[in-house]
């Protein structure tokens, strides 16, 4: 499908507003629950499995960065639960964007502009957004914003918002994206990712009626059309939508890919398990063209044909 942008804004119109949200504590919608794991029948992984999590790496690691700089990004005014936070590095800016705040600082810590999320997505919608992303993608010296809107609606919706150059306080463009034309599910919990061809976004798809789970949803945008800042070329993998001959999984994580890689590749919990009670992790890709994308499980597999790596399930902590 063909999108056209909702508004082309200068963050300084965006800073003229008031960058005060609304008293409260406020919740917005919780995490909705996947399905629960299931016992794997008729499959078996073919390379063992390490008990321990650390069992047989390296202990040549790379020696930790040193910090130069240490500041606080943008704290949590308490106004909305949970303050989902989110937040991404570009070449001078830091950025960081909460349920409630935008806030741009240099890389010294000093705050340059903060806004209400309400008001960063006004070009849009003034309420009912929730669940910020936020990356900078060195690729294309571009930042890149998602957010989820008007949970258990019909009008449940995407927004996505894409800077004009490196610099965030310039101009961005805007863009809103029907959840489900269909109007039964709405979306919850995005993820954003990108390559040099595409930007993908996904959400968990839950029953406008009654929240059971509707599958997992994902839409695809021909990145170059993005960086015109016209109409966007999306693909979408609607909700119910899963791998060809698949076992329908839980939430799709995004990569961001730097560099020249031709394939944009996502992982899932599975919600399997094998014999062994290890819980099952699925990798797929993204190939294809800009404006054709195809979304398969990815070949080489512990099982194969299905793209389901196992992954040991004992990681404990305080």
């Amino acid at each position: 499908m063909y999108l056209e942008p909702v508004a082309h804004v200068e963050w300084s119109n965006l800073a003229a507003a008031s960058p005060v949200e609304a008293a409260g504590p406020r919740a917005v919608p919780p995490f909705m629950f996947e399905p629960p794991d299931r016992q794997m029948i008729g499959h078996q992984a073919t390379v063992p499995v390490p008990r321990d999590a650390l069992a047989g790496r390296s202990s040549a690691f790379m020696p930790p960065p040193l910090v130069s700089t240490n500041f606080l990004a943008l704290g949590d005014p308490g106004n909305i639960i949970p303050p989902d936070t989110h937040g991404a590095v570009g070449p001078d800016h830091v950025m960081t964007m909460l349920n409630t705040q935008v806030r741009i600082h240099d890389k010294t810590g000093a705050t340059i502009s903060t806004v209400s999320l309400a008001v960063f997505w006004s070009p849009l919608l003034r309420s009912g957004r929730f669940d910020p992303r936020l990356m900078y993608d060195r690729n294309s010296g571009r930042w890149l914003a998602t957010c989820d809107s008007n949970s258990r609606s019909a009008n449940s919706s995407i927004l996505f918002a894409i800077s004009s150059t490196s610099n965030p306080t310039g101009a961005w463009t805007f863009y809103r994206i029907d959840a489900d034309a269909t109007n039964i599910n709405w979306a919850d919990f995005p993820d954003l990712g990108y390559n040099d061809t595409w930007v993908a976004i996904t959400n968990n798809m839950f029953a406008v009626s009654n929240d059971a789970f509707g599958g997992r949803a994902m839409w695809v945008i021909d990145k170059s059309t993005a960086l015109a800042g016209g109409t966007i070329t999306v693909t979408a993998f609607t909700a119910g939508f899963d791998l060809a001959g698949g076992f329908n999984g839980g939430t799709l994580r995004v990569c961001a890919t730097s560099g020249n890689e031709a394939k944009l590749y996502l992982v899932d919990r599975s919600g399997l398990l094998d014999s062994l009670g290890v819980q099952l992790l699925r990798l797929s890709e993204i190939t294809g063209t800009g404006a054709a994308p195809v979304w398969g499980a990815t070949a080489g597999s512990a099982i194969p044909g299905s793209g389901l790596f196992p992954v040991a399930n004992n990681f404990s902590g305080a």
